[in-house]
């Protein structure tokens, strides 16, 4: 899938301006250039990327309420299903392009996030290492 689109995950979707495109609770963390689909769950997001392909740009908040059988979410849960995902694929889901940011007031975010941007770093590597060829499919 090709289709390239920014995902932007928070569980206080109701402070969502669509019309704007911005976070009303914190506008200064959105680009108002990018042009989001917008999420409240872990679940949700997953359906959608399962849909749709994988983002180019997801933005992050941390603590995303309960999920449907009530267990607390993380974003890095969805962190850890692209990186599992992008392993399955061979290196071919996440795109090239890909990039994100951490939009959550919690200050352990960035820190729980981190194994998406190691992974990330890793897959750069590896790909500069073996050239064009892990993109020729």
């Amino acid at each position: 899938m090709t289709n390239e689109y920014n995902l932007f995950i928070d569980d206080q979707i109701n402070d969502w301006d669509d019309e704007n495109q911005r976070n009303i609770r914190d506008p200064k963390f959105i680009d108002p250039t990018r042009n989001y689909i917008a999420v409240e769950s872990v679940e949700k997001a997953i359906e959608y990327i399962e849909n749709h392909g994988c983002p180019i740009f997801i933005s992050f908040d941390f603590d995303l309420g309960r999920d449907s059988s009530g267990k607390i979410q993380q974003s890095s849960l969805l962190a850890k299903w692209l990186v599992k995902k992008d392993m399955d694929s061979n290196k071919m889901f996440i795109p090239e392009n890909f990039s994100y940011q951490v939009h959550s007031a919690n200050v352990e975010a960035k820190n729980n996030l981190s194994l998406l941007g190691n992974w990330l770093k890793t897959r750069e590597s590896w790909i500069k290492e073996h050239d064009d060829d892990a993109w020729s499919y």
